[in-house]
């Protein structure tokens, strides 16, 4: 049987971890993107010695498209190259292409600004609210 009613993507409360919550909240923020797993990692950087972050993302519709998930990858990679300990890529994962945004847990403020300045200037994009 089809599913015949149309969707819509709703912002939902969700229990993330306290330190990067704001991160998670931007990332939402853009355009087509729904986030879908965070944690602060408990596991330190090895070279840094500091705690490392996640989140996975993906699209707010069905879209099984890597190029169109390496274009918001490349956009957000722009908002964030200031930041050494920020990375993001592309996973194959649970059937499909996911991002994920890995970064330096301490920088989540920072990262947070970045995020939410770009969802600011880009009057091109249509951030979410």
């Amino acid at each position: 049987m089809q599913d015949t009613h149309k969707k819509t993507c709703v912002k939902v409360n969700a229990y993330v971890d306290e330190r990067i919550a704001p991160v998670v909240e931007a990332m939402s923020k853009l355009p087509d993107i729904v986030t879908e797993y965070s944690c602060e990692d408990n596991r330190a950087d090895a070279s840094e010695g500091v705690p490392r972050a996640y989140i996975t993302f993906n699209f707010r519709d069905e879209r099984n498209n890597w190029k169109d998930l390496g274009n918001i990858c490349n956009t957000l990679a722009k908002t964030i190259k200031e930041y050494r300990h920020a990375e993001l890529h592309i996973r194959w994962k649970e059937g499909k292409p996911t991002g994920i945004f890995e970064f330096n847990a301490e920088d989540a403020y920072w990262l947070t600004m970045a995020m939410n300045g770009f969802c600011r200037d880009m009057d091109h994009i249509k951030c979410g609210n």
